[in-house]
């Protein structure tokens, strides 16, 4: 069947931004005395903040979970020049070549994701923005792309996700989604859910070149 979208997650496949993000809430959460390890980088990957810190920290209240959240938002809204992930914006240019759409879905919030997709000249690429505020429950559950594809008004088989996180696998495959996983900063055996793995966005354009983009 002819792929008739492609969905990007945003964090960790556009932009090389979770370790900022994991960083920036790791010394937030230090300077209220809350302690956040390494080893929870790959816990956090692909989760909207506040699930992740109602999981993490039970005894947490949604006062602090409100304000640790914003406080994060808030240093990357404030520095949002953070790198395009390698490739990405030759991909993006042969998808629109063939005439193909291309949404991003995303646990972050829309305010950043225009922001950021504006500086780097590649807001002109994506037909359709699914963020944070739109959708309740956070990765890996589906309601995130269940959302993108009535959207799209698209079946699960006219798609294919990238995803960089195992939360973001999983919700891809809980939507019935075909889902390519990103080695952006996980490997083969974590991502090996993923219909395919690739090691970054030019083995993608390969792929597709190859294969073309309708199987």
């Amino acid at each position: 069947m002819m792929i008739k979208a492609i969905i990007f997650d945003f964090d960790g496949v556009i932009v090389d931004s979770e370790k900022k993000k994991f960083n920036d809430l790791q010394q937030i959460l230090h300077n209220m005395n809350f302690n956040l390890k390494k080893t929870d980088f790959i816990e956090m990957m692909g989760k909207k903040t506040g699930a992740f810190l109602s999981l993490k920290f039970p005894e947490m209240n949604q006062a602090e979970i409100k304000k640790i959240t914003e406080l994060r938002r808030e240093r990357l809204f404030l520095n949002p020049n953070i790198k395009l992930i390698p490739g990405v914006k030759d991909l993006l240019e042969f998808i629109k070549l063939n005439k193909i759409k291309t949404t991003i879905t995303t646990g972050s919030t829309k305010n950043l994701v225009k922001k950021v997709i504006e500086i780097k000249g590649i807001k002109n690429y994506f037909d359709i923005i699914i963020a944070g505020e739109d959708f309740k429950e956070t990765k890996p559950s589906p309601e995130c792309y269940n959302l993108t594809l009535k959207k799209l008004n698209l079946n699960p088989s006219e798609v294919i996700i990238i995803e960089d996180s195992i939360a973001g696998v999983k919700a891809s495959k809980s939507a019935n989604c075909r889902v390519f996983g990103l080695m952006t900063y996980l490997n083969k055996v974590e991502l090996r859910d993923a219909d395919k793995v690739f090691a970054n966005h030019f083995e993608i354009l390969d792929y597709f070149k190859k294969k073309e983009i309708i199987e």
